[in-house]
């Protein structure tokens, strides 16, 4: 069965075709093709919709059956509707996505929040799903959801929002218009604010030039953890998002750094970039959604 998979970000939109052998198997998915596009977050609802429709219109040449659609934002998982965006998507509040979609591709859509399909994703593929874990996504900005247990539901994996406590008080101002939340700190973009560069991979390979930024960043890293710990009990943590693509230099100083892990296992995301429209295809298969 072919499907495509879409995951809409603060910055990009990532879309693929796969082949879904065992719907009930993860390892079993395979991505045939791929394509990426600038979301244009700033220029408004119309703008990112057509975007997204360009991002599965690519794969037009391919006979899929349906669309499973990763977004940023807290999205009613049963519905596919944006309760609430930041202006990362300007204009997104209150957005019926699913249904907009539908009516522009004549296809069966699922939409979830991005977080959460990354979770799914990553649980699924691990065999994790045994255990209360969060992921916490570090991307344009802090994705934090949890999973319960096993039922794929509206009350089992849940986005938590923790990218948006505050911090630090009156510090960055961030999208959804507060100043100091986790996720202006706590992200691949924090991260570039704190060492005034565009690039991580030279934050990373250039520390003594970058020692502080990337100091403030793990000790900032170290607080997010203590709260998601004391708040939320997880098992495991999993920590994914364009940051964690270059793991290889910085993982073992990130563990070194920070003691809030003690009570709980911390481990790096094994499906990059991959891990929002995987998610996505995942849980709209298998997930229970009202009215099905």
């Amino acid at each position: 069965m072919l499907v495509v998979g879409v995951d809409v970000g603060g910055t990009n939109i990532k879309s693929a075709i796969i082949d879904v052998n065992n719907k009930l198997d993860i390892s079993s998915y395979k991505v045939i093709d791929k394509f990426t596009t600038p979301t244009e977050g700033s220029k408004g609802r119309e703008i990112i919709i057509n975007n997204i429709i360009n991002a599965i219109k690519h794969f037009d040449n391919y006979k899929f059956s349906d669309i499973f659609v990763s977004s940023a934002g807290t999205i009613d998982w049963d519905t596919g509707i944006v309760t609430y965006a930041t202006d990362a998507l300007l204009g997104f509040t209150g957005l019926e996505l699913t249904n907009e979609i539908k009516l522009k591709t004549n296809k069966n859509v699922r939409v979830i929040n991005d977080a959460i399909s990354a979770l799914v994703a990553e649980v699924y593929y691990s065999n994790l799903q045994n255990n209360r874990v969060m992921m916490l996504t570090l991307g344009t900005g802090l994705g934090a959801s949890l999973l319960i247990n096993d039922k794929l539901d509206s009350t089992s994996v849940l986005d938590t929002h923790l990218g948006h406590i505050t911090l630090h008080e009156n510090g960055r101002q961030c999208f959804c218009g507060k100043l100091g939340c986790a996720e202006t700190y706590v992200s691949a973009n924090g991260l570039k604010k704190n060492a005034n560069t565009n690039n991580l991979k030279d934050v990373f390979t250039d520390k003594a030039k970058y020692q502080n930024a990337i100091n403030s960043f793990y000790s900032d890293f170290n607080k997010v953890l203590s709260i998601a710990i004391n708040d939320f009990a997880p098992d495991i943590i999993i920590v994914g998002g364009g940051v964690v693509e270059l793991k290889d230099l910085w993982w073992e100083d990130l563990t070194n750094y920070q003691d809030s892990c003690n009570k709980c296992k911390l481990i790096p995301a094994k499906l990059s970039n991959s891990a929002g429209f995987i998610g996505a295809v995942y849980a709209g298969l298998n997930g229970k959604f009202l009215g099905q």
